[in-house]
């Protein structure tokens, strides 16, 4: 599929770039990037670094057309040559259930197989990311987390439609919102970016609805990145990209679960509550692709059963910015409603 000028310039202008510059640490966006534009179809799905000046992004996949950015981390030199990076507090679980993998995933097939209204699959997906608008000056410094409600919808033809929405801020460091806001802040409901595909223009990574059994569970998320030869990680990090892309089936969920209970590598952290208020079971997996430098979190509904959110999070330190192993890099949370960011 190539593009014309005309629709560069239009997704161009859907990128909504801040005015402010990033040096300031005032960039409120989720922005669409056009690597596929520009340099043909992407086929990994592992999470890279981007660095940009002051800033650096994570980056994770969204389409082969487009690259999706679920979270910033702006490190803000101002007054002094002194670099600050901020990221969300770490999940806590209590530990002391002592279940496995295998008693988790089968607590959570049960409930999935026992669901009076299933989910159907879907082509699409709606998930919150998070944006961070740190400010630093000689008085100190602020730092507002800006949850970001993404909508993908596309149809068998390849048309389709991605929306970027604010959603409620809250402090990064878990106390008051300063007063005023930082500037960058969006109010909760605006619409960041809207970017419309016509048919053809949309090219997921896998155009085919996935079936239900363990080895097209395997072989759907090969799409996504998951190698022949994979760690529980490896899945998570997959799970990440498809559930950019498509809205599963419980049973689907069920499949996704087995495959990660006979995956080497899988921890069972404990039980929790997520960022959206919700009873979670967390699963840790250290991706092969990440060679040792993050992990993953999967986060596992304790009401349904369904995957929920994934997070990502070092293992080791980062110098620029200056990031502590076991920092959170990103987040992102599915299943969620619009009052479960007001938090």
């Amino acid at each position: 599929m190539k593009w014309d000028d005309e629709r560069v310039d239009r997704a161009i202008r859907a990128a909504d770039p801040a005015a402010a510059s990033l040096d300031e640490g005032k960039s409120q966006r989720a922005q669409l990037v056009l690597d596929e534009i520009l340099n043909g179809r992407r086929t990994d799905a592992a999470t890279r670094f981007r660095p940009r000046r002051s800033s650096v992004r994570f980056w994770a996949p969204a389409a082969a057309v487009l690259v999706l950015v679920l979270v910033m981390i702006v490190a803000v030199p101002l007054t002094s040559t002194r670099a600050v990076a901020l990221t969300p507090p770490v999940l806590t679980f209590d530990s002391r259930t002592g279940l496995t993998v295998e008693d988790l995933v089968d607590r959570s097939i049960t409930m999935l197989s026992e669901a009076s209204a299933e989910a159907e699959p879907a082509r699409g997906s709606r998930f919150v990311g998070w944006y961070l608008d740190a400010t630093i000056t000689d008085m100190g410094s602020t730092a507002v987390i800006s949850p970001q409600i993404t909508s993908v919808r596309w149809n068998p033809d390849l048309s389709g439609r991605i929306t970027i929405v604010a959603g409620e801020p809250y402090s990064a460091t878990g106390g008051p919102l300063p007063d005023p806001r930082p500037s960058g802040t969006a109010e909760p409901g605006t619409v960041l970016s809207d970017m419309t595909f016509e048919a053809g223009e949309y090219q997921p990574l896998s155009e085919v609805m996935p079936g239900d059994s363990s080895s097209e569970m395997r072989s759907f998320l090969a799409s996504y990145g998951l190698p022949s030869t994979y760690n529980a990680g490896d899945i998570m990090l997959a799970v990440g990209g498809a559930f950019g892309e498509w809205t599963l089936s419980d049973r689907q969920h069920a499949s996704i679960l087995r495959l990660l209970a006979d995956a080497p590598g899988a921890e069972v952290l404990g039980s929790g509550t997520d960022r959206a208020g919700r009873r979670v079971w967390g699963v840790r997996g250290i991706p092969s692709q990440a060679d040792g430098a993050s992990s993953q979190l999967m986060l596992i509904s304790a009401d349904t059963g369904r995957i929920v959110g994934l997070e990502t999070m070092l293992t080791r330190a980062v110098e620029e910015p200056p990031l502590k192993a076991g920092s959170v890099i990103s987040y992102t949370m599915w299943d969620t409603n619009e009052g479960d960011l007001d938090q």
